[in-house]
């Protein structure tokens, strides 16, 4: 899904979920934190420090189709209508959106889990940028809510 349509697409599907809606809720998630949908789907309280703000996911976490199935359900289409949204696909929408806003690559790839695979440049960049991706993330979350 095109980053631009992101809000629309959280505001009229997903925003107003109903109590016991756990699909929806786990999907704003997916959403907000630009996490895998296995992750997602997966998480556990213990993995939550509330206080300190961090999530830490296990490496070894399965993948699942359910938050797929859901957008196919409501039938989110971006602006090619053949084209149905995916739960992994809000993951390019993140990084998409953070390179047209100027947050450097680097940031965007830490925020997305990802490590370096050049094994030269992997010893040299050894950080994991957490605290410059606070503001990364407040600022997607506050784009998906459209402010």
């Amino acid at each position: 899904m095109p980053w631009r349509d992101v809000p629309a697409f959280v505001k009229k599907h997903v925003v107003e979920f109903k109590q016991g809606e756990a699909t929806r809720a786990a999907l704003l998630f997916l959403i907000l934190t630009a996490a895998r949908s296995g992750e997602v789907r997966g998480a556990i309280w213990d993995e939550f420090d509330l206080e300190a703000g961090i999530w830490t996911i296990p490496g070894e976490r399965l993948s699942d189709m359910v938050l797929t199935s859901f957008l196919r359900r409501v039938k989110a289409h971006s602006d090619t209508p053949r084209r149905v949204a995916t739960a992994h696909g809000f993951r390019s929408s993140f990084h998409d959106w953070a390179s047209e806003q100027g947050y450097a690559r680097d940031l965007a790839e830490r925020a997305l889990a990802h490590t370096v695979a050049n094994k030269v440049e992997a010893a040299y960049h050894r950080t994991d940028l957490l605290e410059q991706r606070r503001p990364l993330m407040e600022a997607w979350a506050k784009h998906v809510r459209g402010l």
